[in-house]
């Protein structure tokens, strides 16, 4: 089964360190988590002169982040409950950038257009719940399509990224991010 650390440490390769504008640490964004108790020390190592490097170098910060990570996005894609590391670090990763909801969502589908029209396994909800019949698939898909199972899914989550990112790339405001979304499909694949 998955393992957290890995997935976090390609997450950590995605995010990078400090960033000022927006305001992230390790990717955690103080916008959509203002709440998250790392903001305080990193706050009070504001205008310090080795500024943002303490924060970036800062295990305890790490640490927080990887709490949030684990509990906001790792246990609901149930990544320690997925076969496959590759399989459960790309869902991770997704599901930060897009939400695990969204990651779950792609998969259900990728899922059922593999399963033969129903005759593998029954088709899924795609509700972006990860539940037992998701689970179910995913291990029935394993015992009959074995080792190219990994390449097939993600193959079809990937091209589903894909729309999603042309689409918003349409908007003015997400113009220039298309670039970055492109590259964590290709880091998560190994190609950048």
């Amino acid at each position: 089964m998955a393992n957290l650390e890995p997935a976090l440490a390609l997450l950590w390769h995605l995010e990078g360190g400090y960033r000022a504008e927006p305001e992230t640490l390790f990717g955690v964004d103080r916008n959509a988590n203002p709440d998250w108790p790392g903001w305080k020390l990193v706050d009070e190592k504001r205008g310090l002169p080795a500024f943002p490097q303490l924060v970036e170098m800062d295990d305890r910060l790490r640490n927080l982040a990887a709490v949030l990570y684990r509990d906001r996005y790792w246990k609901p894609i149930r990544g320690a409950d997925i076969r496959s590391q590759r399989l459960a670090e790309r869902l991770f990763c997704f599901g930060v950038h897009s939400g695990p909801g969204t990651a779950v969502k792609y998969l259900q589908r990728a899922l059922n257009t593999l399963s033969r029209a129903g005759t593998v396994f029954a088709l899924l909800a795609e509700d972006g719940v990860l539940g037992a019949k998701t689970l179910d698939a995913v291990e029935r898909l394993y015992q009959v399509d074995g080792a190219v199972t990994d390449a097939r899914l993600l193959l079809l989550i990937e091209s589903q990224q894909v729309g999603l990112y042309m689409g918003l790339a349409k908007e003015a405001a997400h113009a220039d991010d298309v670039r970055g979304w492109l590259r964590r499909i290709l880091v998560g694949r190994g190609e950048s």
